[in-house]
């Protein structure tokens, strides 16, 4: 499973040179560094993919997600 996470990371960042303003991918790529334990990356991608579009409910969800793990 920690190779598919590591695949998806490098395409997700790939995309993000491409598409800054995407906030689905910054949201997938967020997810993506909260699996694989990179916390602070993974609040400023879904950050950023909160100013993008505030409406997806995974951004909040996620981001609750990292500030719990943040603070423990």
């Amino acid at each position: 499973a920690e190779d598919i996470v590591l695949e998806s990371l490098d395409r997700y960042k790939s995309l993000i040179d491409k598409n800054e303003g995407n906030a689905c991918i910054f949201l997938y790529y967020g997810i993506s560094l909260f699996y694989f334990g990179n916390y602070k990356e993974s609040l400023k991608n879904l950050n950023k993919s909160n100013e993008a579009n505030s409406e997806y409910y995974e951004t909040y969800f996620y981001l609750g997600e990292v500030y719990s793990k943040l603070n423990n």
